[in-house]
Formats: structure tokens, sequence, C-alpha cells
């Protein structure tokens, strides 16, 4: 350098200045405001990122970065720049050379989105990485929609025991036990896919599924929904969930159902037209009509619960989670909710876990089971491998046009109902060729069927076993 230019600092001083009022001038610097007015909007960034140019001049620098041989420390207080938002590390930061403020994030100036997140990025680095899980990479597989891991929810309650004298101690001093409704659940579910959710009484489904949609956070374990934590309630994860319960509604008593729809439609934010498709579409499908123009406590249950599903599904959500829907139903109506679910999967391919006690829901729905019992997994897998694994035997039911001696009956299997003029065998699978060939040749057949075992006798005895392990252990 020139050694009379090293002793000129009012010069380099001007010269600064200068080349900051410039570079303030072509990003929005400020600009003389008439009174009264209210000053233009300024990119506070972009401003930012000049007066740095401005000030270090030409050289090696970048921006966000600190150039190699010089550090400095700044304060760091959430700084937003371009939609970025540097993290706050501390007080006091240090400018390293080579080192970026915020961990995690993008260099200052260089354009990241809105919702840049230095955790999701990890986490979909993570997913993408080709030792991870995930059922499609590049096309070829898919990653789960949701995944739930090692996921725990354990309760405090409090006991006491019956009486005033018991009640007058537990004023002062309580005992409490701890509930391990979810102990440990693991389970992945791809999008579109049918599920169904088992379990006895008091097994731990309905409170997965509270943590599934967010309403209760878990004790230990890690849940993720189409990329989304539930439990931080993110209004891009609502719109595209749904929850029915069918001992709760969200029907309004005194107002018909309409006016709950339009209501969620306020709610989700949906456009008008998308939600007049969207409704008669669903009660074209649920044949719902003028229903939905009567007060809510004129409609019978079912008429209620069908309402109750197209109220559920105006935002035309992706994720489905339904509990019960077809509990206190006719058998007909329960057929229209079952169609109705199986439809609305294959037009939107969204995915359905589904819990039930009636059985016939699961087999007409859900190709998949998950089955827990006492909070702990006891089967993830295919409904018809199930009923192979638990209850392998065939029942062959006959229909005899006269009576039929009794050895020939014991001799085709274990006899399970006998009448007059029909008899139900079970047969293992192996022997059932041979059991229906001599029953055509010996006995007086008019008609035959096979079948599998009814599922309540298949998870009864799934349950039987899971509760026989469980005693073994303790």
């Amino acid at each position: 350098m020139d050694r009379g230019r090293r002793h000129r600092p009012g010069r380099d001083r001007q010269e600064r200045h200068a080349r900051r009022d410039h570079a303030l001038r072509a990003h929005g610097g400020a600009q003389p405001v008439a009174l009264g007015a209210r000053p233009a909007r300024v990119d506070l960034g972009a401003r930012a990122r000049a007066l740095s140019r401005a000030e270090a001049g030409p050289g090696p620098a970048r921006r966000g970065v600190a150039p190699p041989g010089r550090s400095r420390r700044r304060r760091v207080r959430g700084l937003r720049a371009d939609g970025l938002r540097v993290q706050r590390v501390g007080r006091l930061a240090a400018h390293r050379p080579g080192h970026v403020v915020g961990a995690g994030a993008a260099p200052l100036g260089e354009h990241a989105p809105p919702d840049h997140d230095p955790g999701a990025a990890h986490d979909r680095a993570a997913r993408a990485a080709p030792g991870a899980r995930p059922r499609e990479r590049e096309g070829r597989r898919v990653s789960p929609q949701i995944r739930v891991t090692d996921l725990k929810k354990h309760f405090r309650v409090h006991e006491r025991a019956p009486g005033l004298a018991a009640s007058l101690r537990s004023l002062f001093s309580r005992t409490h036990r701890t509930v391990r409704a979810v102990d440990g659940v693991s389970f992945e579910i791809a999008a579109g896919e049918r599920v169904g959710f088992l379990g006895p009484n008091g097994a731990g489904k309905t409170t997965t599924l509270k943590m599934l949609s967010g309403l209760l956070h878990p004790t230990d374990g890690a849940v993720e929904v189409d990329g989304h934590v539930p439990q931080r309630r993110e209004a891009a994860f609502l719109e595209k969930i749904m929850l029915v319960m069918g001992q709760k509604q969200q029907l309004i008593w005194d107002l018909p159902p309409a006016d709950t729809f339009d209501l969620n439609r306020a709610i989700y934010e949906v456009p008008r037209a998308q939600f007049e498709e969207t409704v008669r579409e669903l009660t074209e499908l649920l044949d719902l009509g003028d229903l939905v123009r009567k007060p809510t406590r004129e409609l019978s249950l079912g008429e209620r619960m069908k309402c109750e599903l197209v109220a559920a599904l105006v935002h035309r959500p992706r994720v489905l989670f339904l509990d019960e829907p077809t509990i206190g139903l006719d058998v007909s109506t329960q057929v229209v909710v079952r169609e109705f679910i199986r439809e609305y999967n294959l037009r939107h391919d969204a995915t359905l876990i589904l819990t039930s006690h009636y059985m016939d829901d699961v087999a007409a729905l859900c190709p998949r089971v998950i089955v827990i019992d006492k909070g702990q997994l006891s089967y993830d897998g295919g409904l018809e491998a199930l009923v192979m694994q638990v209850r392998p035997e065939k029942r062959l039911r006959l229909r005899l046009h006269a009576a039929a001696a009794e050895e020939e009956v014991e001799a085709l299997g274990q006899i399970i109902e006998r009448e007059e003029r029909e008899i139900v065998v079970q047969v293992a699978q192996e022997a059932l060729a041979g059991a229906v060939s001599r029953a055509l040749e010996r006995l007086p057949v008019t008609d035959f069927t096979v079948t599998a075992a009814p599922l309540e006798e298949v998870m009864s005895e799934l349950f039987a076993r899971s509760r026989e392990a469980r005693e073994r252990s303790e």
C-alpha cells in the first residue's frame, strides 16, 4: 500500500461515509418524509448488510462471515434479515474467522426460507441419510407419515380409602400411585394406510390418539405426524388432522349442523368454493339431504354421527383419528359410516387410525391392526396374519336335510354348535379338504360354508395370552 495513503485518516473516513450513503440509497435508505406522512417500509436486513459492506470496504469478507485474521464481539438479540432468524446464542457471541452466528443457521445474506428451522433441517437430513429408515427415498420409498418411538404417558393418581376418617386424613396426607397408561409403544404408519388400533378397555388406545392429535403431552418418547410434533399444536399441523370421538360431539345443540359446518370453515379458513364442494360431496356420500338444516336436537343418534363426520372433514384433513365412530349406531347406519370412511380414504389418500370394539368395523376397514394391552404393544401386523397366528383352525358349517349319525359328525372334527339340521365343526387348516370330502360323501349335506374364527374370539384369545404372559413375568 502507498505510504501517503496510509496517513490520510480523514480521507479514508470520507470515502467510507460516501460508500455507506451510496449503499443506503441503493437499498431503500433514509428518504425525506413529508410532514404527517407515514414513512415507507425499509428492509432493515438489506440496510444492515449494505452498511457492513460499506464499512468493510473491498476485501474477501463474505456476508455473515468474519474475514480471516479479524475478530470482533457482537451482541446477538435475535437478528432477523430476509426471513432468516439467527438463533440467540447468548448475550455475547464471538465472531471468529469463518464462524457463523447461530448454530445451524445459514450465513447472513444467503436467503433462507421464512420457516427455516435448523432442528427440522437436521431431522430431514437424518431421514434422507443412506442409513436411515424411511420407507421411500428419491421416489422409490416414502418415509412414514406417522412415527411413534418409545411413547410413554404416565399419570399420577390420588388414592384414598373410603369413609369420613379417610377423607379427613387425605386433606393433610395424600397417597399417590403412578398409572402407566402408555408404556413404550413404537410403530410407523405410511400415508394412505388404514390401521385398526385395538385393545381392551383401559389399554391406552384413547390416550395414544390424544397424544397423536396433540391434546396430551407424552411423558417420554417421540411422536411425529406428517412432519410435525403434535404437542406444539402448530396451525399447519391442526389443518391436516381430525379427531372424532363417538362419545363427544362438536355440533351445536340448538343450531342446524350447517351452521357448525360454516363455523369450522371460518376456523380453518377454508375458501368458500372449496367448502361448498366438500360439503356437497360429503352430504351426498352420507345421504344427508335436508337433515343438515334441521336443529341438531331433532336428529337421531345416527344422523348426528353422520353430521359429526361432515363437520370434522370440511377442511379435508390428511390424517383421521377415529375413536369408536359407530358406537351406539344401528346396523344399517354402521354400514353407511364404514362405506363413507372407506370412500373418503380412497378419494383423498387419507391416513386412518380407527379404534373400535365392533370387530365388523375393523374387518371392513383395516387390513392392518396394532394391538396394545396395559399400555404395551402386543401385535402389529396384518389382520389375516393375526387370525392365522391365534386361531388357525377353520369352521365348517353344514346344513343337512336329515339327521346324521353322531360318530360320523365327530369324525370330522371338534363340534362347536349342533342343531337338528345344522352343525358347526372346527377343523385344522391342513385337514379341511379331507373333512369337506368326507362330509359330502357320508352326510346328507344340502349346503356348507367355511369361515375363519370370529374376530371377537381371536381378540379374546390374544388378550388372555397377554394377561398370562404378564402374570408369569411378575
